[in-house]
């Protein structure tokens, strides 16, 4: 018999639809849907849900009228076609105990095999398992010369309940240079420039600076604030000239930019903050 076979992750933690959508899929015609299987990890570090369908190829119609109507299913849970991740790499995994597996019995209700509860059982419990995380950061651009206090600056800004982007902490080691910037350009919607001597000559910098550019010019979705130093200032892009900066004598005072710059980037995040500004 040829058969088609896929293997389908869902959400482990908001698998209540992809459970809905495997018992549709179950009540396929048992002679069109040959194979229908379960797999989990409740290894806390790696929970997981999968699923295997395997349909058969007899029937040139029945085949495609199910195949439709499990990509319709699966697309409507939001379940992710896995092409990367084998029967046989499943199989060794239940062997080495990562994880749990189990059969449908074709036209019976499949039960939630899993250990662990959902986020919906959790909620009505007390725990509200909602993203905490920044959704928005600031992000610090500056040249290597102003390192130190550009340091000092993110722990001023940190201790103002502020979050922040800065290369010596967010990209790691072996990671891409350019695209760990573009990805904290991404994640940020205001930005400091600290503008040295060196950072106007600086290659990184400019990346920098064009990337917030272009979000300024175009969707207008990015706060620019800039720290200057004095001899600098004649030197500032166009664009850095015509919005109001801060001026500061050389290397500058990172206290004195987190003061003054605190207040806009309040205004300028999502959200209320709850601390002010706080003396060191």
């Amino acid at each position: 018999m040829e058969i088609h076979e896929t293997i389908w992750e869902g959400d482990y933690a908001d698998r209540e639809p992809f459970l809905h959508a495997i018992n549709e899929i179950n009540s396929i015609e048992e002679s069109v849907l040959v194979g229908l299987n379960l797999w989990w990890s409740d290894y806390p570090y790696d929970l997981r849900i999968f699923a295997q369908t395997v349909i058969s190829r007899e029937s040139d119609d029945k085949f495609r009228a199910a195949h439709k109507k499990i990509n319709y299913l699966m697309s409507e849970c939001q379940a992710r076609q896995r092409t990367d991740i084998t029967l046989e790499q499943l199989q060794q995994a239940v062997g080495q105990r990562q994880m749990n597996s189990v059969g449908a019995i074709l036209g019976t209700p499949v039960s939630d095999p899993c250990r662990f509860p959902t986020r919906k059982e959790l909620i009505p419990k007390g725990y509200d398992p909602q993203d905490w995380t920044a959704k928005s950061r600031v992000f610090l651009s500056h040249q290597n010369e102003r390192k130190e206090e550009v340091i000092d600056l993110q722990g001023y800004l940190a201790g103002s309940d502020i979050p922040t982007w800065i290369d010596v902490h967010d990209i790691d080691y072996g990671q891409n240079l350019a695209v760990a910037v573009q990805e904290g350009i991404a994640q940020s919607s205001i930005v400091i420039f600290w503008v040295s001597e060196k950072f106007l000559k600086s290659n990184w910098c400019q990346v920098e600076f064009e990337g917030f550019l272009g979000r300024y010019s175009g969707r207008r979705d990015v706060t620019i604030l800039t720290a200057v130093e004095r001899g600098c200032i004649d030197q500032l892009p166009p664009l850095l000239q015509g919005l109001k900066y801060l001026e500061l004598d050389s290397p500058g005072d990172p206290r004195k930019v987190a003061k003054e710059f605190a207040p806009a980037i309040r205004r300028a995040l999502t959200g209320p903050l709850d601390k002010g500004w706080q003396n060191p």
